[in-house]
């Protein structure tokens, strides 16, 4: 297994799209503060927010999308930085690039041959399946430290003086961590897809379309069929629980985030090893 990761670490490390959606994350994070200051500004001058928005409505009025919310104070005292890191990673903006780079990794995989090559030497072929797993949760890793990298220059850049946010570092951390076991979870989902799908243009559609909160619609048709379910379906989705959690939430919030990122991330991996064995790959 320990062989497997270093040969999947290597791959990733040394595959060009890595290096390019690390840098078209680095652009976005510089690009999403930016726009974060200038919400500010808009904020204190006129008492209006100009989120930087990716969403559409559909003719119920219900949102989907991506919208990063401004970090503000109403006592007109300077937004910290990690308050700024915390309101992009609650956006959803990392779970687009996740997913071309899951759907992008897996498929280079097949094409390449390498499972071909390799599967011959593993009894348990689910080992394999676990193993980019591991590697797409690394790359998840990757991308929250590069965008937090990146709004460091963000604040040197437009926020010179502001403070760091000392005080809820813990509170950050906590919630960081829990991100990032959201976002895997979510990332082996893709994973999944894709192993199931092997189509890298519709892997991708699938992922920025669950990314942009496309699941509202079908929740929308599910509260229309049971209207007095008191099953609140919502609270069990990933990328619900990603744009929904803040750093400051309560114990049981982030109990139930985690219970919900644990238990998809497990599900996930358990279908993928067992169509990874199964499946003729030889």
């Amino acid at each position: 297994m320990i062989n497997l990761i270093r040969m999947d670490l290597y791959r990733m490390l040394h595959t060009a799209s890595t290096w390019i959606l690390i840098g078209v994350i680095s652009l976005f994070a510089i690009i999403s503060f930016y726009m974060g200051t200038v919400d500010q500004k808009l904020m204190e001058e006129t008492g209006e927010r100009n989120q930087l928005v990716i969403k559409g409505e559909d003719e119920e009025g219900m949102q989907f999308g991506i919208t990063v919310n401004t970090p503000y104070h109403e006592d007109g005292s300077e937004a910290a930085y990690l308050e700024y890191v915390c309101a992009d990673l609650q956006s959803g903006i990392l779970l687009i690039f996740i997913s071309i780079f899951a759907v992008v990794y897996v498929n280079a995989e097949e094409k390449s041959g390498f499972v071909k090559n390799i599967a011959g030497q593993f009894s348990n072929r689910f080992w394999m399946y676990l193993s980019k797993n591991v590697v797409v949760s690394l790359f998840v890793l990757m991308a929250m430290i590069t965008y937090m990298i990146m709004q460091i220059f963000g604040v040197l850049i437009w926020h010179r003086g502001a403070p760091f946010g000392i005080d809820m570092a813990g509170e950050a951390l906590r919630y960081g961590v829990i991100q990032w076991l959201l976002m895997s979870a979510f990332a082996a989902g893709i994973v999944l897809i894709t192993t199931l799908i092997k189509s890298t243009a519709i892997g991708i559609t699938i992922g920025m379309m669950i990314s942009c909160g496309f699941s509202q619609i079908f929740l929308g048709f599910y509260y229309k069929i049971f209207q007095n379910t008191k099953l609140h379906v919502e609270e069990y989705l990933i990328t619900n629980n990603i744009k929904t959690i803040v750093y400051n939430s309560s114990m049981n919030r982030f109990l139930q985030a985690i219970l919900v990122g644990a238990v998809f991330l497990l599900v996930y991996n358990i279908i993928g090893s067992v169509v990874m064995q199964k499946r003729d790959v030889v």
